[in-house]
């Protein structure tokens, strides 16, 4: 889990890791070719056997309009029929089995790209996603379809441990603007789940103490910055390497790291949220668990040692969930011993989620 840092020295195997790179690349390109040749396959095979049921049908018709003219309306509308239902039956087919297929491949990408997001720095994500936009939309695709599995979703647990923090804030009476910082923002459903609730908190509050002036603006109680390697349209992102993020010092008051953990320099991740985060602000992390297992307490004492982050009200991590744990983290300090330490020979990291091959 633990290693010592060695960005500043040659990688005897630096040749070797760029071949995989390449070869990793390579991939991903040649199951895209495989599958758009075979659903071209399977078009034409259809497209056969169309024309060789067409062909059956009119001289099936010919036959029958020779034999017995007085019924050749009746005839022809039984043919048409059949025609259209078989056609239908044939589409409904060729539908099931490329969707099939389609699923298996969208299956396939996102496990290749998400082994190499995993697995390679994150400058080398942001280069290759922002030449290649529509990996983003292929990654993000296959990771819903992993969603849909899950028993509970992360983003979900912390969008409704944030709304409490504000609750808090409001009973205390308290600033209650927030400003919150997702790394790794996904598909920004994070931003979306804070702003709606916002949104009909502050229409609420307008229908009970301006009953006479429904239409006065409120002020927004959040603001949520939302950072990924592309945007793709997305309002709510800002394109970025989770390494260096376009905010100031000290200017959010929650920092969020939903499965977001992901490159071999994430050690970067962390001192960039020490840097933007207020001093009490509070840094939530959603990982997999088995990336930390045995190890988690380690990964607490080196957030520590390293960071000045305290475990939030000295509670262990919440792994009542099999699959993630989820903890929470106070800043503690400005110190530049914590924001640098890992200039010192002591950097971290954590198991990748490599699946297994098919």
């Amino acid at each position: 889990l633990f290693g010592s840092n060695t960005n500043n020295h040659h990688h005897p195997h630096s040749d070797e890791r760029k071949n995989k790179n390449c070869n990793d690349a390579e991939r991903i390109q040649t199951n895209q070719e495989q599958a758009q040749s075979l659903i071209l396959l399977l078009d034409d095979d259809d497209d056969d056997d169309d024309d060789h049921v067409d062909n059956n049908i009119v001289e099936e018709e010919e036959i029958k309009q020779s034999n017995n003219p007085n019924k050749k309306k009746k005839t022809v509308e039984k043919v048409t029929t059949t025609n259209s239902t078989d056609n239908t039956k044939k589409e409904s087919k060729k539908s099931d089995l490329q969707q099939s297929f389609l699923k298996r491949l969208s299956g396939s990408r996102f496990r290749d790209l998400n082994e190499k997001l995993y697995t390679s720095e994150s400058s080398w994500a942001l280069n290759e996603f922002t030449t290649h936009p529509e990996l983003f939309d292929q990654y993000h695709e296959g990771f819903r379809t992993q969603v849909q599995s899950w028993p509970i979703n992360p983003v979900n647990i912390i969008s409704r441990s944030i709304k409490k923090i504000q609750l808090s804030k409001q009973k205390e009476k308290q600033e209650q603007h927030l400003v919150v910082a997702d790394f790794g923002c996904g598909d920004a459903k994070l931003a979306e789940i804070l702003l709606q609730s916002d949104n009909d908190n502050n229409n609420n509050n307008k229908k009970k103490h301006n009953k006479d002036n429904a239409s006065e603006t409120t002020k927004s109680n959040i603001t949520v910055h939302s950072f990924d390697l592309v945007a793709n349209g997305n309002k709510y992102i800002t394109p970025c390497d989770m390494a260096k993020v376009p905010l100031s010092n000290e200017s959010v008051d929650i920092g969020v790291f939903c499965l977001a953990l992901m490159g071999t320099n994430l050690h970067d991740f962390i001192s960039e949220a020490h840097r933007v985060l207020k001093i009490d602000g509070v840094l939530k992390i959603a990982e997999v668990t088995s990336r930390f297992d045995p190890n988690l307490q380690e990964f607490y004492q080196m957030m520590k040692d390293q960071y000045g982050f305290l475990s939030k009200n000295n509670k262990p991590p919440d792994t009542n969930n099999k699959m993630f744990v989820l903890m929470e983290f106070i800043k503690t300090s400005n110190d530049k011993k914590s924001s640098n330490a890992r200039d010192a020979n002591n950097t971290f990291t954590a198991k990748p989620c490599i699946y297994k091959r098919r």
